[in-house]
């Protein structure tokens, strides 16, 4: 399976410094292998295989708050290495349910 839009979004959002390391990641996202997608309910946590492992230093987390047009309290893209070909990312709203429409316009980062 591809990456979903949000899931690229999410993605391009985590990594979008000018380090080794998100430079790589966002290289690869059109190539990424999803593994597991799971709805949460309150958001969706994704296992994401790297065509090309990465030599980063675990632990290697990633954390972006964000406010959102559906979401009174926002949420949180979350993402970590779970070795150095496999990522895991997470989607979590602060209060109520995930929106089930994704638009990069309803989104604005704290």
């Amino acid at each position: 399976m591809l990456l979903t839009t949000e899931e690229k979004f999410a993605l391009q959002m985590l990594f979008a410094g000018s380090d080794e390391v998100s430079v790589m990641v966002r290289l690869q996202l059109d190539n990424c292998e999803v593994l597991t997608r799971k709805n949460t309910g309150v958001g969706f946590f994704t296992s994401i295989a790297l065509e090309v492992p990465l030599d980063v230093n675990f632990p290697h987390q990633r954390d972006l708050s964000f406010e959102h047009r559906d979401l009174s309290h926002g949420g949180s893209f979350m993402c970590w290495f779970e070795n150095a070909s496999v990522l895991e990312l997470e989607a979590v709203s602060y209060n109520g349910e995930w929106p089930q429409r994704f638009d990069v316009l309803d989104f604005k980062w704290v």
